[in-house]
């Protein structure tokens, strides 16, 4: 039995403000229209500003189109590959392994499929090549961490700490920008 209109306005009235923005906002793939209706008739009489499903959907549209850049497909056709295959050459070069053709098809199979996927997933703009990226990023820090380190028991350390630099730069300005273009991905 579905509830009426006057028994979802009862129970919304008994929700706080910050309750009913959820239902709105953040929940609301949970609720029905119906139900969602409600609770913004709720807030529109206890005098609440908030801004309605057109506004969400005007609001993201305005914000994906605003953050569009340049940036994304250097990084997706320049960034993530080069990467990969720098890892792979990394490994190759400092490889102490006796059984180096046994390790190295492994680790060209991992970092190669993160980076097909990773360059597949970030070209259509899915979710989940978004939140692949945050690995990727983190995997990309802490293999900094050898090289760096590498450079500074070399007796170079002007070397190792502008290394560390950039990689933190590179870092750190990837984390900014893509945390505010989560809702280009969907």
């Amino acid at each position: 039995m579905k509830p009426s209109d006057q028994d979802l306005l009862k129970q919304f009235q008994e929700l706080s403000n910050d309750q009913l923005m959820e239902v709105i906002a953040t929940k609301r793939e949970q609720y029905t229209e119906a139900a969602i209706s409600c609770a913004e008739q709720v807030l529109r009489d206890r005098d609440v500003s908030f801004q309605s499903r057109v506004q969400l959907q005007e609001s993201s549209v305005s914000a994906a189109v605003v953050l569009r850049t340049r940036w994304l497909p250097f990084y997706i056709w320049g960034i993530v590959p080069l990467f990969c295959l720098s890892s792979i050459a990394a490994i190759w070069v400092h490889c102490g392994s006796p059984y180096p053709s046994v390790l190295l098809p492994v680790l060209f199979v991992i970092f190669g499929s993160m980076a097909l996927a990773l360059v597949v997933g970030l070209t259509e703009r899915r979710l989940w090549a978004w939140r692949l990226n945050w690995i990727f990023l983190a995997y990309y820090a802490i293999a900094a961490i050898p090289a760096v380190f590498a450079e500074i028991s070399r007796n170079d350390l002007g070397t190792g700490i502008l290394l560390a630099a950039v990689k933190l730069v590179f870092v750190l300005g990837n984390v900014w920008y893509f945390r505010r273009r989560r809702i280009l991905f969907s």
